[in-house]
């Protein structure tokens, strides 16, 4: 017989999951009566899960911020780099130039104007 390739689960795991099985079992009066014996109000718990679930979610966009802003701080810092077939194909090819202006903090595009380049031969 070869043994299984997935690893056991830890007992902490195996406890965690028997915890949520039970808590999605019960009935929504099961849990409010369990509640009041507990001193709580239901409306009380809703209250804490839903202000727990808003914080983690301002939380998560405040990272999700920093790390952007770090992205654009590396982005603007690293010197362009631009390679030799990057340059010959600038020379021959149509250059696009835009004008670009914020707007109430925002980027909008205002003129898009195509120059072309013609191909110089020595």
């Amino acid at each position: 017989m070869s043994s299984s390739k997935r690893p056991r689960p830890a007992p902490e795991d195996l406890i965690e999951d028997a915890i949520l099985d039970d808590i999605l079992a019960s009935s929504e009066d099961e849990i409010a009566a369990e509640l009041r014996d507990g001193g709580s109000s239901p409306d009380e718990a809703v209250a804490r899960a839903r202000r727990a679930v808003a914080d983690a979610e301002a939380e998560c966009g405040r990272r999700r911020l920093a790390a952007a802003k770090r992205g654009v701080a590396a982005f603007r810092s690293s010197a362009p780099v631009v390679s030799l077939a990057d340059v010959q194909r600038q020379r021959t090819s149509t250059t696009v130039a835009y004008v670009i202006v914020a707007c109430s903090g925002r980027w909008r595009l205002v003129l898009g104007v195509a120059v072309s380049r013609a191909t110089r031969r020595r």
